[in-house]
C-alpha cells in the first residue's frame, strides 16, 4: 500500500485534485449560465437600471452600513424588496 504524494504545504495531491476538479466544474457552470443570452441581458437591464444605488454601494465613501442605510432612505423601494415586510 503506498501513501499518497504530499505537496510542500503538507497537503495530498489527491485533496488538491478533488479541489481543482469542484473549482473547474464550478467556473464551467457559472461561465455556462451567464454565457446564456436571455440571463445576460437581464443582468444588463438590471444593473442600467440600477446603476445609482450600485455605484454609491460600491464607490461611495464611509461605513457599509451608512451607505445602505442611505440607499434604502433615499431611493424609495416597493414594498417587498430590501427585506421589507408585506403586510
Amino acid at each position: 500500500m503506498s501513501m499518497p504524494e504530499t505537496t510542500p504545504t503538507g497537503t495530498s495531491t489527491s485533496s488538491l485534485t478533488l479541489v481543482d476538479e469542484i473549482k473547474n466544474s464550478v467556473s464551467a457552470t457559472l461561465y455556462e449560465r451567464i454565457s446564456d443570452p436571455l440571463i445576460g441581458a437581464y443582468v444588463i437591464a438590471f444593473l442600467l437600471w440600477n446603476w445609482q444605488p450600485i455605484s454609491i454601494l460600491i464607490f461611495g465613501g464611509g461605513i457599509l452600513e451608512m451607505r445602505i442605510i442611505w440607499v434604502g432612505a433615499v431611493y424609495d423601494f416597493p414594498a417587498g424588496s430590501a427585506g421589507e415586510s408585506l403586510c
